[in-house]
């Protein structure tokens, strides 16, 4: 398959969400069958660089997403302490100062990120994102972090190509893609009214009278093929589009016959 789609893309309100189309769920990275991954963070990275921020302002409020957290760090100087009875009173202040060191930095940390995150919020609602956001509706954007661009995002999709192609030659194929599954979907409906109709029309006993003489008149074969083996009563107006079990509106028809004509119903 030339191209194939691997996920949905949303922005609301400033949060970005990526939802994997194979597993139905908000993931933070997405694997490809070459063993490749792309991840959450390179594809917001790519946006705020494509809606027009240079790459060190899209590292910098990127920086925000990983926060130091010393909760673990704290607790094991804390099990030290308590664990440590005989320990000197000059290594237990150093304790109680390291874990106040500690707690001045994740203080310090929390309002950095809580800065970052309102400054990447207002970059991922400004005007430059929604700009970006509606060409990319138009027109195929590349995304990723490879040299090589096989990522693609179009139309809030993200789609993986097994080659380099144009945004042109993206765009085509995934319209290819599209109306293959569109053709597929209406055969399948097709299909399934079909069966329907056939199956209202069983359930719907055509006189004995009435097979009796189209029996005589259709001389015991297939009007459409000659076959005289494994016939069937059928409606040449589905009852499902109003046809009655009349004569005029019955006819023998072989199985495969049938079929073909319900296809094409």
């Amino acid at each position: 398959m030339a191209i194939r789609h691997v996920a949905t893309l949303r922005i609301e309100d400033g949060i970005v969400q990526v939802s994997s189309g194979y597993l139905g769920s908000w993931l933070v990275e997405l694997e490809f069958d070459s063993g490749l991954k792309i991840y959450k963070g390179e594809i917001l990275r790519q946006l705020l660089t494509l809606s027009g921020l240079d790459q060190d302002e899209a590292n910098r409020l990127m920086s925000g997403q990983g926060v130091f957290d010393g909760t673990h760090r704290r607790d094991q100087l804390r099990q030290e302490e308590l664990s440590n009875p005989w320990l000197s009173r000059k290594r237990k202040e150093l304790l109680r100062r390291q874990r106040d060191e500690m707690l001045e930095e994740e203080a310090r940390e929390a309002g950095r990120k809580f800065q970052l995150d309102r400054e990447l919020k207002q970059a991922l609602t400004g005007a430059s994102m929604r700009a970006l956001l509606e060409e990319q509706e138009e027109v195929p954007l590349p995304i990723g972090s490879e040299p090589t661009v096989l990522e693609w995002l179009y139309g809030g999709e993200i789609y993986r190509a097994n080659q380099p192609y144009t945004p042109e030659e993206v765009k085509l194929l995934i319209w290819e893609r599209k109306e293959r599954e569109r053709r597929k979907l209406e055969r399948l409906r097709k299909q399934m009214e079909a069966a329907g109709a056939i199956d209202e029309a069983r359930r719907e006993r055509i006189p004995e009278d009435v097979r009796t003489f189209v029996w005589r008149r259709d001389g015991g074969k297939c009007v459409m093929c000659g076959r005289t083996e494994n016939l069937e009563y059928d409606h040449i107006i589905p009852v499902s589009k109003g046809g009655s079990s009349t004569a005029n509106n019955v006819q023998l028809l072989c199985v495969e016959c049938n079929r073909r004509k319900s296809d094409h119903i």
